[in-house]
């Protein structure tokens, strides 16, 4: 049935989110690269699927009341919602495109250079703090040492 193929579509398309939020969380603190085009690929099919998912909503809804009160459903009878579930149900699941697993990557050289301004600046900025704190506090013994009581 085409709500299951949803619903395994989407619990595929959630794993291969989870994968690719932990090797994000890795790639950060690593410091190393991702491949982008997987991840907007990824946000992309899931966009589709909530589409899709939305437009199923009627027939779930209606088979699941028919499973709850058998007695009070309608029975099948032709009506011209009948040509809209057909192409439904034969509309594909989603993008059938296939992503990677893997999306971390090696920096290139440009990269390590940028990661290396960054590490100098987080020192400098680091220092910078340490004097200013520094610099306060001799401000603070000066202002005592001044003040009248």
């Amino acid at each position: 049935c085409k709500a299951r193929r949803l619903v395994d579509h989407s619990a595929e398309l959630g794993d291969l989110g989870d994968v690719y939020d932990a090797q994000l969380q890795i790639a950060e603190r690593e410091g190393r690269g991702i491949m982008r085009a997987p991840i907007f690929a990824l946000v992309e099919q899931v966009d589709l699927l909530a589409l899709q998912l939305g437009g199923h909503e009627p027939f779930v809804l209606a088979a699941r009341e028919a499973f709850d009160q058998p007695v009070e459903a309608p029975q099948d009878d032709p009506s011209s919602d009948d040509l809209q579930r057909v192409l439904i149900e034969l509309a594909p699941t989603g993008d059938d495109t296939d992503l990677p697993i893997n999306i971390m990557r090696d920096r290139g050289r440009l990269g390590e250079i940028w990661r290396l301004q960054g590490d100098a600046l987080k020192r400098i900025l680091g220092r910078r703090g340490e004097r200013d704190a520094a610099n306060q506090s001799l401000d603070d013994v000066r202002q005592r040492l001044l003040s009248p009581f």
